[in-house]
């Protein structure tokens, strides 16, 4: 199971791509070997590459979460918010959302993944290199820790049931990451715990362990506001790692 946002993937590698000089098709399908078709991706990404765009970077936008790169209230975050999650570029500004579907007779179906383009104003790319990974790191396990505690001190553990336990087990044991070489050691590290908290967060919130009502609202706002931490935190890392591996590309060698 590859436990990464499409969006993650994807920036990631078309970003190593471009630094490269590889083909962009290459990119998309090392990205995504989970997924049997992919439509609409490749023009725009080659387009931002020809125009001059070095950097693909990734959101994961929530509705009412405040601190996502994109700019705000436009109708590309918004389409971007509808799904999670999205690919764009600083300088020419421009979004593509990744929307996934199932096809073909049941028992025999495939994944489809359609990148869908929106117009968007440019982020400054001031901003986004401003982006530390060691603030990112400090805030998120500033994070882990406060929303553990509020766990804590409500008498609820993260993930209730031997159930919901087994699963998470059983995905964090086969989880897979699908990335480019070549990524800061500390970028691979905050994507990857990142993506293992969302993915157990994501098996947490199926279930409520048998509370009373109270402290299923309770524990329930707890795990969607450490969720929304870790995917910001996912984001911008990601990001920062992509602006990294453009760097990297242009030092003279």
């Amino acid at each position: 199971m590859y436990e990464l946002p499409a969006s993650v993937r994807l920036a990631l590698w078309a970003t190593h791509a471009i630094a490269a000089d590889r083909p962009l098709s290459e990119a998309i399908g090392a990205a995504l070997p989970d997924v049997d078709a992919v439509e609409g991706g490749l023009p725009r990404l080659e387009l931002w590459r020809d125009l001059g765009e070095r950097i693909v970077c990734v959101d994961l936008p929530s509705p009412g979460v405040h601190g996502g790169l994109l700019p705000p209230g436009g109708p590309a975050t918004q389409a971007a918010i509808e799904v999670g999650e999205c690919l764009f570029v600083p300088s020419l500004g421009g979004v593509l959302v990744p929307r996934l579907e199932y096809y073909g007779p049941a028992g025999d179906e495939g994944l489809k993944l359609t990148l869908e383009p929106h117009d968007s104003d440019p982020v400054p790319i001031h901003r986004l290199e401003a982006l530390a990974l060691a603030d990112i790191d400090r805030r998120f396990r500033e994070a882990l820790l406060a929303h553990v505690g509020v766990l804590e001190s409500l008498h609820i553990a993260p993930f209730l049931g031997s159930s919901a336990r087994e699963r998470v087990d059983e995905r964090l044991d086969g989880a897979r990451w699908a990335l480019p070489p070549g990524l800061h050691p500390r970028a691979m590290r905050i994507i990857t715990t990142a993506g293992l908290v969302v993915a157990a967060l994501d098996e947490a919130l199926t279930t409520s362990g048998g509370l009373d009502a109270g402290s299923v609202a309770a524990r329930e706002r707890t795990l969607r506001s450490l969720l929304d931490e870790a995917e910001l935190a996912l984001a911008q890392a990601a990001t920062a790692a992509a602006i990294g591996l453009a760097h990297d590309a242009a030092r003279p060698r």
